[in-house]
């Protein structure tokens, strides 16, 4: 006997605070959000004032977990930005969810501003928090603004490495890197660490439910294309906040797109924003981890019903 499909998702709706936060993080104001930067620093202050309109919980003052990392033949301090909320059946059992907030800065006269790269991500972590600030989850959630990816990584390492919970307690992250411009083909790719097939599998049997004329849902890593005549050979399992936790044996699910003509260059501005796309995938990742969150649970972890 066949399993029946899923039933569709229900159509997304635009979220306007949402957009409205990517716009900001992605303005001139926010120089490009490169870290050492006046305008890392007002980012770095627009988010926390979000964390604490929302009364989300911090683990430490001002929710910032601070360490040094390497920039060229700088050291700098790196701030990651934590909040979380309290689950109502498992709140010794966690879910983080990732976002980096930093991006290129300044180069010469131009300015990288990374709407996509990555304010994208970091609205939608903001929305994400709102949502289950509003509708308490089940689960324990850690919301992390996480610095420094773009050199390396490093905000995540660092949280992997001077984690304010058990290591052990977190059974998932959700990392979210570019969330807003979909690509010709209007993919948002959730791609599950190696080895995790049982959540590959639910993935697969969920995937149907979002499809909609703005974005489509696929499973695993983007297919190697070519941009600006060059093929893009990326090792999607390395290349953002994941692979750190996934350093540690925890599993993740990546959303994200692939890169595109705007990756990386002054041209990833708000303007260029799909704002379907980007709505549709906040609506995407918003439902998985609702879903998720209210998957079986077990001593081990998540249990995903198939």
């Amino acid at each position: 006997m066949n399993t029946p499909p899923p039933p569709m998702s229900p159509p997304p709706t635009k979220n306007e605070t949402a957009l409205k936060d990517l716009e900001i993080l992605a303005s001139d104001t926010m120089q490009g959000r490169k870290p050492g930067s006046s305008g890392h620093e007002a980012a770095r202050d627009f988010i926390l004032k979000r964390f604490h309109t929302l009364e989300l919980k911090a683990f430490s003052e001002n929710y910032q977990q601070t360490f040094l990392f390497s920039q060229g033949f700088q050291r700098q301090t790196g701030y990651n930005l934590i909040g979380w909320l309290e689950g109502t059946e498992f709140s010794k059992t966690f879910i983080v969810i990732t976002a980096h907030y930093d991006h290129l800065g300044k180069q010469g006269r131009e300015t990288f501003n990374g709407a996509d790269d990555n304010a994208s991500g970091v609205a939608a972590l903001l929305a994400l928090a709102t949502y289950f600030a509003q509708y308490p989850p089940k689960h324990s959630l850690i919301f992390v603004a996480t610095d420094a990816e773009e050199g390396g990584l490093h905000g995540a390492d660092a949280f992997v490495s001077a984690p304010p919970v058990n290591l052990s307690s977190i059974v998932l992250n959700i990392n979210l890197d570019m969330l807003g411009i979909g690509g010709k083909r209007g993919q948002l790719h959730a791609l599950p660490a190696k080895g995790q097939s049982t959540i590959k599998a639910w993935l697969k049997q969920q995937a149907p439910r979002y499809n909609f004329p703005s974005m489509n849902l696929r499973i695993g890593a983007p297919i190697p294309t070519r941009t600006q005549g060059i093929m893009n050979k990326v090792d999607w399992y390395k290349a953002s906040d994941h692979a750190s936790f996934a350093r540690v044996g925890i599993p993740y699910i990546y959303f994200g797109t692939d890169v595109h003509t705007h990756y990386h260059q002054a041209t990833d501005v708000y303007k260029n924003i799909n704002h379907g796309f980007f709505s549709a995938a906040l609506h995407t990742v918003q439902e998985v981890l609702s879903s998720l969150d209210n998957a079986p649970h077990s001593s081990t972890g998540l249990t995903l019903s198939q």
